[in-house]
């Protein structure tokens, strides 16, 4: 590379990090996230979900299905999109009182080594929210003897796509009430 465009990016990068310094300093960083979503806002979220009825013209329900359970199990499982994707019913489990899903893997552990499996509690008073349900809903709805809980390929596109469009049924008062900015989710 050229030494004046090596001296320049070498400069850019000593005056971001000092700046990064000093926010830290004022307690100014890391800034305040804006794409959040309260337990109020997840609750409304998954009462619209299993309020969907197909149509004729779209939706069916197996989509349903499938983002009840997906969205039940990213919120309680607080993993990402792709972890949760990929689980397979050998994932799950029974220790007492509690469901135990281990994700074969994450974003800093992509082998598997120390991953662990997380538990997970029924929700009789809320059942729109109870990952047990999501879960069992899951399993009894599958089609034949498909190992996998979301067994479509392209999972996280489709599911953030029919996502969006439940979202989308929110006004702006109710997602400022909610806790959550529908368009930045």
């Amino acid at each position: 590379m050229d030494f004046n465009i090596e001296h320049l990016l070498r400069c850019r990068r000593l005056a971001f990090c000092r700046r990064i310094t000093e926010l830290k300093k004022n307690r100014l960083y890391p800034l305040a996230s804006t794409h959040y979503c309260t337990f109020r806002g997840y609750e409304a979220i998954n009462r619209k979900i299993i309020a969907l009825q197909p149509d004729g013209n779209k939706g069916s329900w197996s989509i349903m299905l499938s983002l009840f359970s997906y969205v039940t199990l990213l919120w309680n499982m607080l993993s990402r999109c792709a972890s949760i994707a990929s689980l397979g019913w050998e994932h799950f489990g029974w220790t007492g009182d509690s469901m135990t899903i281990k994700v074969p893997g994450s974003k800093c552990d992509q082998a598997g080594i120390y991953a662990y499996a997380k538990r997970v509690y029924a929700n009789t008073c809320k059942p729109w929210i109870c990952p047990v349900l999501a879960s069992a809903l899951a399993f009894f709805c599958r089609k034949g003897s498909c190992t996998h809980v979301f067994p479509d390929a392209d999972t996280v596109r489709n599911t953030l796509r029919h996502f969006k469009e439940v979202c989308s049924t929110f006004s702006q008062a109710d997602c400022q009430e909610l806790g959550c900015d529908v368009p930045n989710l």
